[in-house]
């Protein structure tokens, strides 16, 4: 169709739609010209709420087009922008809508190319944004320098409860900026980080941060490369954190003497119900120890270990049933 043909169609769905408040263009190819005449929509409209673009080829252009609408736009909450081939400058001109948009509440920019540039430009918007409360970044190569500027965000930043950030070219340097963050933080409940190089290092610098840390209740290493060390790590957190509920470490080689200190920690936790450890070289060894921290632990509800043998399974499932 033709961009006028689009924009009267658009329009035409926003008058007449009983479901008027969501628009579901995705997979379209809309591309540059059609996300231009969605901006002309979403400055005048008074009734869409979501708004979902995905995989549209909007590119630069049309991501800069989308943010202009929003600086206007005051009913958005919902927004899905991702595979959309969006580059640093296209997220750096989209990204000062955020700094004064007051109504967006959920924005998905996975799996586009947005690196460090783009990364510091969402980090800056974040810095006084008092809104958004659930942001994808999954699948960027933000890399550690994108990280450090989402974090430093976050130190200030008391409005996003979630966070996605898997695959995004994160190590060790990264994880330091996560786990400053997490100290400071009081408002991040879900963090997902899997995917990443993060390695016995970073998780190191998570794990002293979940020693502090009263507030997140789901956090996702899985991936990560951590090994005993900084399972070990997350572990000697795990002794004392009082909020954490849900922690995936699945697939981040991780052996009996890892798993073994994450389950001796669940001896005094109170507060974790599930742990996601499969994927690992945990064996039966491991498994001894979580079936001694089940008999105390009464909060457990769900875990996954993987590798241990059919009679620790059913020790392990009898006990998480009692």
């Amino acid at each position: 169709v033709s961009v006028k043909e689009l924009r009267e169609t658009v329009a035409t769905l926003l008058e007449h739609n009983p479901m008027k408040e969501v628009l579901d263009l995705m997979h379209n190819k809309i591309g540059v010209d059609g996300a231009c005449s969605l901006r002309r929509v979403l400055e005048v409209d008074g009734t869409l709420t979501t708004l979902n673009l995905a995989d549209n080829g909007i590119e630069n252009d049309g991501a800069c087009a989308i943010g202009r609408a929003l600086e206007a736009n005051e009913l958005l909450t919902t927004l899905s922008l991702g595979w959309n081939g969006i580059y640093d400058d296209g997220i750096s001109g989209f990204a000062r809508a955020l700094e004064v948009n007051k109504t967006l509440t959920s924005l998905n920019l996975q799996d586009n190319f947005i690196g460090p540039d783009g990364a510091h430009a969402i980090g800056r918007a974040l810095e006084v944004n008092g809104t958004l409360a659930t942001l994808y970044l999954n699948g960027n190569e933000i890399g550690d320098h994108g990280a450090g500027s989402i974090c430093r965000a976050l130190e200030v930043n008391g409005a996003l409860r979630t966070l996605h950030l898997e695959r995004t070219a994160i190590g060790a340097a990264g994880a330091s900026g996560i786990g400053r963050a997490l100290e400071i933080n009081q408002a991040l409940t879900t963090l997902k980080v899997g995917g990443n190089g993060i390695c016995a290092d970073g998780a190191g610098k998570i794990g002293r941060a979940l020693e502090v840390n009263g507030v997140l209740k789901t956090l996702d290493l899985a991936g990560n490369r951590v090994g005993n060390d900084g399972a070990s790590a997350i572990g000697q957190a795990l002794e004392v954190n009082k909020a954490l509920t849900i922690l995936h470490l699945n697939g981040n080689r991780v052996g009996n003497d890892g798993a073994s200190a994450i389950g001796r920690a669940l001896e005094v936790n109170g507060t974790l119900t599930a742990l996601y450890l499969n994927s690992n070289q945990v064996g039966d060894a491991a498994g001894s120890a979580f079936c001694k921290a089940l008999e105390v632990n009464n909060t457990m509800r769900t875990l996954r270990l993987g590798n241990i043998g059919q009679s620790m399974q059913k020790d392990i499932d009898t006990a998480l049933e009692s």
